[in-house]
């Protein structure tokens, strides 16, 4: 008798124990994300340094002036881009020599749509800019430089001309 008294107080809390007023609890979790402008070259901020020898000097020291493209790094942007050319020196220099071995450079991003070739020339100037992709939402492309030597009206000194020449792409909304 005990045991049944047992077993059947057990089974009638087991029952009342599923009319017990359950209560949920939610709780609302806003996710966000920011992300700022950003270009980038070859998969990087800083694209993979080049060196490149873009162009002969004759025997006579008389500086080729055929023009030599140099392709660069992919290029991809999150928005429009503005492409500009910054030369160290104004043009190939070597250290204690006064002459330059001055040029022109054009850089490109092939598949841009509405994006001006940036453009410099040393003999006028060290920088230039050129103009934003117009209405581009977002950039990508392979980067390129044509780089024209300027033809040296004087015999060159013997020596190693350099100059960096450094493109800067800048995220333009």
């Amino acid at each position: 008798m005990y045991i049944s008294r047992v077993l059947m107080a057990a089974a009638l809390l087991t029952g009342t124990a599923g009319f017990a007023n359950a209560q949920a609890a939610t709780q609302s979790i806003v996710l966000s994300a920011s992300v700022g402008s950003v270009c980038t070259i070859g998969g990087g901020v800083t694209g993979n340094l080049i060196t490149a020898t873009p162009f002969g000097i004759g025997p006579n020291g008389v500086v080729s002036t055929a023009p030599v493209t140099i392709t660069g790094g992919a290029v991809s942007c999150n928005q429009g881009v503005t492409v500009a050319l910054t030369s160290a020196s104004g043009g190939m220099s070597a250290p204690s020599i006064t002459q330059k071995i001055h040029y022109s450079a054009i850089a490109n991003i092939t598949g841009v749509t509405g994006l001006s070739n940036a453009s410099i020339n040393t003999a006028a100037s060290t920088t230039a800019s050129g103009a934003t992709a117009a209405g581009a939402p977002a950039a990508s492309g392979t980067l390129s430089v044509t780089v024209t030597p300027i033809a040296n009206i004087s015999v060159l000194p013997t020596a190693t001309y350099t100059d960096t020449l450094t493109v800067t792409l800048t995220p333009t909304p």
